[in-house]
């Protein structure tokens, strides 16, 4: 029980930490090249723009999170974007794994 309570709040803490973190990243956030719009042809975004979005969410997580978590949330977002596991737009999918691929030693 002891466990699961500090587990429960280790995990608010971070969630704390991760919603500043975002609040603090979208104040100073201004829109330009690097904040590109949805992809108006497919209403799904490229792959450019999923890894800009990645980009952001990995450099937050980076400061909040402990490194356990990290790993974990790295391995969860490789399995999500891995090519023979998403069937929606394989090209997309490629190319966003294979940048998760290259940022690795970086997160």
């Amino acid at each position: 029980a002891r466990r699961e309570r500090e587990a429960r709040a280790e995990e608010e803490a971070r969630a704390r930490r991760e919603r500043e973190a975002k609040e603090k990243h979208g104040r100073d956030a201004t829109p330009g090249p690097s904040s590109p719009a949805p992809s108006a042809d497919t209403g799904k975004p490229t792959a450019g723009e999923e890894i800009s979005r990645l980009r952001k969410e990995l450099a937050v997580s980076r400061e909040t999170e402990s490194l356990a978590a990290r790993q974990a949330g790295f391995k969860r977002l490789v399995l999500q974007w891995h090519p023979d596991k998403r069937n929606a737009d394989e090209s997309t999918s490629t190319e966003v794994f294979q940048w998760l691929q290259e940022v690795k030693p970086w997160y």
